[in-house]
């Protein structure tokens, strides 16, 4: 949507940060940490259409639109959302495709 509409991208990897369970293990085991259990895990969040995915974007991906004047953002928020909604539609609901990264970890004394 943002490039569609004439404007640049943000690169995904200067917004999230995505590590690997060893990556993240060995993070944890520089400061100290011993880690017992690292998983990934799906978490479905289920969003409430283009309003909820609407709502989504000024949370957590306002930054993707850094580029993009703020007069714009309603409009490509909701064509963001609308795509959004299309390809995340699971029996007549929307879910967010989050994956989770739990640890488990002790420091000892």
């Amino acid at each position: 949507v943002i490039s569609e509409s004439g404007y640049e991208n943000v690169p995904l990897t200067n917004i999230f940060y995505f590590p690997s369970i060893g990556e993240y293990a060995s993070l944890m085991e520089k400061v100290g940490f011993v880690p017992r259990l690292c998983c990934l895990f799906d978490r479905e969040t289920p969003i409430s259409g283009v309003d909820g995915f609407t709502d989504w974007i000024n949370v957590f991906g306002i930054s993707f639109f850094k580029n993009v004047p703020e007069a714009r953002h309603p409009d490509l928020f909701a064509k963001a959302a609308e795509l959004m909604v299309k390809k995340l539609k699971k029996d007549e609901r929307c879910y967010a495709d989050y994956v989770r990264l739990r640890v488990a970890a002790f420091k000892p004394v």
